[in-house]
């Protein structure tokens, strides 16, 4: 995060620019929410992309200690959002791989089947939401392509639409949302 970014969120809301954060949270300490939940209005968003330690490890190629750490800083964020009474919705967000591919010399895992441990630990730590969408290849990006421009959700639409469908079921609330991009998964 930029060091001064708390700063440059302040003007910005005195300038009346709404502010929404894309983070991985792990540079999110307690300190540097401090300075940057009183600015944020709209949302902040995690990426998560995994339910266990191994898979967001190798999905996001970071250390295993990186995953106590999002989730210490998500839980600080929690409680300074209910301290300043704060309208930002605080989510992670889960995008969907459904085969396991060969990055270098990593294994980035499919992700498909920790999506119910990642929407049970969002709603234990207090989050708004849990947002599961698909993966979207850009044509342009040759890497990622080569990686994953087979991924397709149609022979699996059934399972995704009741799993989602189970999800909210079993774990929304009036505070906490499970949002599937059901149209959007059939887009792919």
């Amino acid at each position: 995060l930029h060091p001064k970014l708390g700063a440059i969120y302040r003007s910005a809301r005195q300038a009346g620019i709404d502010i929404a954060m894309l983070t991985d949270a792990v540079p999110l300490t307690e300190k540097r929410a401090d300075e940057i939940m009183p600015h944020v209005n709209i949302y902040l968003q995690a990426s998560v992309n995994g339910g266990t330690p191994l898979t967001y490890a190798a999905i996001h190629q970071t250390d295993l200690k990186d995953w106590d750490r999002l989730w210490k800083n998500l839980a600080a964020a929690v409680r300074i959002k209910r301290e300043l009474k704060s309208p930002c919705e605080l989510g992670v967000n889960l995008t969907v791989l459904t085969k396991r591919v060969l990055k270098g010399n990593t294994i980035i895992p499919a992700n498909w089947p920790e999506i119910e441990l990642l929407v049970r630990r969002a709603r234990d730590t207090g989050l708004d939401y849990v947002s599961v969408k698909p993966y979207s290849q850009h044509p342009y990006s040759p890497e990622s392509m080569a990686l994953y421009g087979d991924m397709d959700y149609a022979p699996m639409m059934e399972e995704i639409v009741s799993t989602g469908e189970m999800l909210k079921d079993r774990y929304e609330t009036k505070e906490f949302e499970v949002v599937f991009r059901f149209t959007r998964f059939s887009e792919y």
